[in-house]
């Protein structure tokens, strides 16, 4: 009977990155521990262990692998290395350790100064910290390397439109990758920014729920434009709030078969802004552009309170998106001397995870309605009987600024989204929005206590919503 095979490096190298491909981080890890057996210092399995712990949120032994790798990395000699060095700079910049950060890219730069994805890493890294200057300078740098490197470029993009630059902003938007499946897939031409002339336009999603409920409201302008018929195709969840669209002639999901021959063109709803040639002056601003179903908001009206101020809360998103970490409050209790206020009935309008908290709260009173909130049209509803909504920047603060609701936005220190610019409480893009601002990362309490003075001198100038104010698409 023949001797069973003993594995080598290679093969469990290969096993490895089919696990790890396959997103088995725990058997992927296995196989790289039996082959650093083989071989302790080969830079490439200690990468890609640490890689694994990383996805299994260990946040320590995949500091202490990438520090490994990195002793015994040459990306000189071997250019596939470079991307340790950046792999290991995203981890310690995920764990806001900047300086060590830092260090890694420059080091890395050093070695290889023709790296452009080490310069647009070290881009992202400044651009977080607020050095806009020296990370324009990176990205730049990243792309006299490489002209056509799509992710400094688009790197580039949200530097210069929180900036307001944006002639060179949207251009470079027009970089990301969100866009290419689409292509693919759209049996008809994209539109390029020519002259419409009575053609018919499908306007397209893109990334999350929040980037369609503000670009939607394009639709209006592409009409204006010679447009003679305006549709999109948008994730379920939004398919009945968009029906309200003024001037969105049909409204698609994207788990729906489109008609052949209805459409003559289509453009990616991020494309929108750049084909418009849109600056501060000219952003389609009038709110309301999406309404709330009369009959929905009525059922709500009956439901809150008629004797107190009724006012939203949203304190946490999506925990996939990227920069939830930063953008979420750790928890609902972040809020507690805020839900404290008297002659004010406080309304949870989280989905999700976040959701539990608000039906397992006791410290305060809290109106609990996710189980009723099954797609935006319902979310819509129940917003259009509030006084005030208070939420972090996610796609329930977008809502409330397309409804024209008044709105808090809190906002944090690092990573702020480009769309709220660098500086300023009023939103360009919703002008029923205050927007409060971290002024030190991590620091939520000065932003509460910011809000809770604004929410006094709010509650003294305005009186309660007392009516139904759900509207029809007209």
């Amino acid at each position: 009977m023949p001797a069973t095979a003993v594995p080598t490096l290679d093969t469990l190298f290969a096993l490895g990155n089919q696990l790890l491909a396959a997103q088995d981080y725990a058997a992927a890890a296995q196989c790289y521990q039996q082959a650093l057996a083989l071989d302790p210092i080969c830079p490439e399995v200690l990468a890609n262990l640490a890689y694994a712990k990383e996805q299994q949120q260990d946040f320590s032994a995949a500091s202490q692998y990438y520090h490994q790798a990195l002793q015994h990395a040459d990306p000189q000699a071997h250019p596939g290395q470079q991307q340790i060095y950046i792999n290991a700079g995203a981890l310690l910049t995920r764990c806001k350790a900047f300086a060590a950060a830092e260090n890694i890219y420059c080091a890395l730069l050093q070695q290889v100064p023709g790296s452009a994805a080490g310069w647009s890493n070290l881009g992202v890294l400044l651009a977080g910290l607020r050095r806009e200057t020296e990370a324009e300078d990176a990205y730049r740098t990243a792309l006299s390397l490489m002209p056509d490197y799509r992710t400094a470029s688009f790197n580039l993009s949200y530097l210069l439109l929180r900036q307001e630059r944006w002639q060179e902003g949207w251009q470079r938007l027009e970089a990301r990758t969100s866009q290419d499946a689409l292509t693919k897939v759209l049996p008809f031409a994209r539109w390029q920014g020519e002259p419409l002339h009575g053609k018919r336009m499908l306007i397209v999603f893109e990334c999350g729920f929040g980037d369609m409920l503000q670009f939607c409201r394009y639709a209006s302008l592409l009409k204006q434009l010679g447009a003679a018929q305006t549709g999109l195709l948008c994730h379920p969840p939004l398919k009945r709030l968009l029906q309200t669209l003024p001037d969105a002639d049909v409204v698609y999901g994207y788990d729906e078969t489109l008609p052949d021959g209805l459409w003559d063109i289509w453009v990616p709803i991020f494309s929108l802004p750049h084909h418009c040639g849109t600056r501060r002056a000219t952003i389609p601003m009038q709110v309301p552009y999406l309404f709330a179903a009369p009959e929905a908001a009525a059922r709500w009206h009956t439901r809150l309170s008629r004797q107190q101020w009724r006012i939203g809360i949203a304190w946490q998103g999506n925990p996939q998106f990227e920069t939830d970490q930063d953008r979420s409050l750790p928890e609902l209790s972040c809020l507690h001397s805020l839900l404290q206020q008297s002659g004010v009935q406080w309304v949870s309008l989280q989905k999700g995870p976040a959701a539990q908290q608000a039906r397992e709260w006791q410290a305060t009173p809290l109106f609990c309605a996710d189980q009723e909130l099954h797609d935006f049209a319902d979310t819509a509803a129940l917003i259009s009987q509030l006084d005030l909504v208070i939420s972090i920047d996610s796609a329930v603060l977008h809502l409330a600024g397309a409804l024209g609701k008044p709105a808090f936005l809190l906002l944090p220190y690092y990573r702020q989204d480009w769309r709220w610019l660098a500086s300023g409480q009023e939103s360009p893009w919703y002008p029923t929005v205050r927007i409060f601002r971290q002024r030190q990362d991590g620091d939520w309490a000065g932003v509460i206590r910011e809000v809770q003075q604004a929410l006094q001198e709010f509650l003294h100038h305005r009186e309660p919503q007392t009516c139904a104010a759900g509207h029809a698409a007209s």
